[in-house]
């Protein structure tokens, strides 16, 4: 921690004394850089609901292929699953 303390001191002491000089403007520059970067949240949503939209048509419409119906069994997985298969399965514990 001692070793941390003593490495901040010495960047600080290395910075204060260091004379940096920019152009004119510079930073009205960057500013409008950064505004111009700014994103948007409802954009942000938007791309994240739209791709969230297309993946689960996606994988709607592969159930629906390899299963052949959409219905709930076939969406969870569970088509080829009885009833009694569960049963047997909780009798050989």
């Amino acid at each position: 921690m001692d070793n941390l303390k003593q490495d901040y001191d010495l960047i600080s002491d290395t910075l204060a004394n260091s004379d940096f000089r920019f152009k004119k403007g510079f930073s009205e520059r960057v500013m409008q850089r950064l505004e111009q970067k700014k994103i948007d949240l409802f954009s942000s949503f938007k791309m994240v609901a739209l791709t969230s939209a297309a993946a689960a048509v996606i994988l709607i419409v592969s159930v629906y292929f390899i299963d052949g119906s959409l219905d709930l069994d076939a969406l969870f997985g569970l088509h080829n699953y009885s009833a009694e298969e569960e049963f047997y399965s909780l009798l050989n514990i």
